[in-house]
This record gives C-alpha cells, structure tokens and sequence, in this order.
C-alpha cells in the first residue's frame, strides 16, 4: 500500500455489535478510522450509511488470518482497537478466529510499531471457581488457569490475552486491555450468560438478586476510545461494568417488554450441579453424541454470585456518558399504548 495515508485508528471486528458503536464514537471526536472487515460480513456497509458523521471509515476488505491482510491493516496507523473474535462455531473455528488470528496480527504491530493497542477481552477470563460467592472481582485476580473446563470461546479469550502479554512485553507498544460485562443494547436479542444456563426455551437461573456485570453499547464504545487515548491507561487491564446494574430479575423484567423473557426456574446451585451431572453422564453414555455444555467448574465460575468492580477505570476519569436508568429505557422501550378506535355515530341521511 505504497503513500497510503496514514489514520489515527484501525479497529478489527468494526462490523460487531459493539464494533459499530465504537467507530461511531470515534469519528464523533473527529478520529480517522480505518476498518478491517471480511468480504463475505453483510454488515460492512452499516459502517458507511448509519447517522451524519464528520467523515466516513475507509473500509479495507481482508481477513486477519492472512498475514498479507493484516500488514495492510496496521500500516500508518497510530493506535489498533482489536475487537474480533469467533463466538460461534466449532472449536476450531472459534481459536482460528480469536488466536490465529490475534498471532498474524501481532507480527504485524510489531513491524508496524503503533503508539498503542486496545485489546477487548471479557469478564468470563477471571478463574472463579474456587472463589467465594459475593466476591468483588478486580483486576487483581488472576486468569483462569484451567479454562478447558468451559467454554471454548472463555478458553480462546484467554489464550488471546497472554498472547499480546507475551508478544508487546517489552516492544515499547502500551498494551491496554478491556474486560467488559455482558454487553447489551438495542436490537441486542441474547441474555447474559451470567443469568443462569438456558435449556430449550427455559432459563435455570441462580443469585437472579445479585447485579448483574452489564455495560450498555454506546457506555462501552466511549470505555474502549477512552482507553485508547487517555495517557495513564497503557498497560493495564480494566473491568468495564455500569453503576448500579440491574439484578437478574430486574433485567429479565425489562426483556419482558420486548417479549424476549424465557421460562424461569429458579435454581439454587446444588440445583445447577446436578444439571452439570447429568449432563456428563449424558455425554458418557451417548459417546460424546450429546454434548458435554455444563460442566460443574464452568457453572461455579460464572453463578455464585461474585460482583465486580469497576472502580480501577473510573479512577482514571472515565464516566459512563449514559446514565444505566437512561441506558435501561433506550435498550427496552416501553411499548406504545394501543391506539383505541373510536365508533363515531352515524350521520343522519341527507
């Protein structure tokens, strides 16, 4: 890409849910944005026709497993808003996209040498099994040492961070990295994972009264461009969580505006735990035919209750703009009273 222009950011995954947020709040403040978007993604053009902004993102067609793709990407850029992962998908997809890729892309910052890079990783990477319930989780804690034991995506995550750990250690390149909660926001159909484990249509939900880790998609996006400009933020990892989240029980009753609310079985966790059991001997008996989704470690890590602080960003000075109340209202808007009709009388003939 010879005499290509340079630009203040690049973000990867712009075409995610809050991909689209993040490189609206950056062309707000005037930003140049360059993002990496797949070919095939059919949300690439949301990019260039969403609300009026100052300028419009250049848009370059590429996939962070080529090496050639993602050299293209970082060159001339000051700082990199990585943001792509595979949720979905058989495992190996899920660690081609969220490790292989993440591998292809740091070789390219190191030759590139951008001033930062913000890394958006996820609450879920914090080992909590064996922490006690109502726990308030900083950034202090470590990393999930046995991650194989839940999720494939909570495994690549972690894998992702000790990654850009090891390759920027030392490189001179601030490294920040985000954690966020369950992100929601308008048109956001899925529930937060930390709810409980849904089954069918039905939700087996335990501590539905603790607050739930949450941060609204515009409160998030402002959380990540704060991250990637503010001086005192390299190199360092922060939980990005609301104030004053709503409970399980709060939020699914805001989901029960929109008709979005399952079936409800209120489960203590011993209840949990012999879902997990079942499971396994399901899995046992059917060779592996039904799938090993609820293991008892995967459940004492996401539905004991622990809190989590976000005390450590705000010291820095960020605020969320949207207050969660507010917040609450624009994800789950009342719906509008039914319009009555109105018989009229009927006129007397001419």
């Amino acid at each position: 890409m010879q005499g290509q222009t340079e630009f203040d950011c690049l973000v990867t995954g712009a075409t995610g849910f809050l991909g689209r947020a993040l490189v609206a709040a950056l062309l707000l403040k005037g930003a140049s944005v360059r993002c990496l978007v797949r070919e095939s993604s059919s949300n690439r053009l949301l990019l260039l026709s969403g609300p009026a902004q100052p300028s419009r993102p250049q848009i370059l067609c590429g996939n962070l497993l080529s090496p050639v793709h993602t050299c293209q990407a970082v060159e001339g850029v000051r700082v990199i808003y990585h943001l792509a992962a595979e949720m979905r998908g058989l495992p190996a997809t899920i660690f081609a996209g969220t490790v292989v890729g993440s591998k292809n892309l740091l070789q390219s910052i190191l030759r590139a040498r951008p001033q930062r890079v913000v890394l958006v990783s996820s609450l879920n990477v914090y080992g909590l099994a064996n922490v006690d319930p109502g726990t308030v989780v900083s950034e202090d804690f470590s990393l999930d040492e046995r991650p194989e034991n839940r999720d494939v995506y909570t495994h690549a995550k972690i894998w992702q961070e000790h990654l850009f750990r090891e390759y920027l250690a030392g490189s001179g390149i601030e490294l920040a990295i985000l954690r966020p909660g369950f992100i929601y926001g308008p048109k956001q159909s899925q529930l937060p994972a930390r709810l409980g484990f849904t089954l069918g249509g039905f939700l087996f939900h335990a501590n539905a009264r603790t607050p739930l880790p949450l941060t609204y998609v515009e409160n998030c996006a402002d959380a990540v461009v704060f991250c990637g400009s503010e001086k005192q933020a390299g190199n360092q990892a922060y939980n990005v969580i609301d104030d004053c989240p709503p409970t399980g029980l709060e939020y699914l009753d805001q989901c029960r505006r929109l008709a979005r609310a399952p079936h409800m079985f209120p489960t203590p966790f011993a209840g949990l735990s012999l879902l997990c059991y079942l499971n396994r001997l399901g899995n046992h008996w059917s060779a592996g035919e039904i799938p090993l989704a609820l293991t008892r470690y995967k459940a004492a890590s996401s539905w004991r209750g622990h809190r989590f602080s976000n005390q450590k960003l705000k010291s820095l000075g960020w605020r969320q703009p949207i207050l969660t109340k507010e917040a609450l209202a624009l994800a789950f808007p009342r719906p509008l009273p039914t319009e009555q009709s109105v018989e009229l009388p009927l006129g007397s003939a001419a």
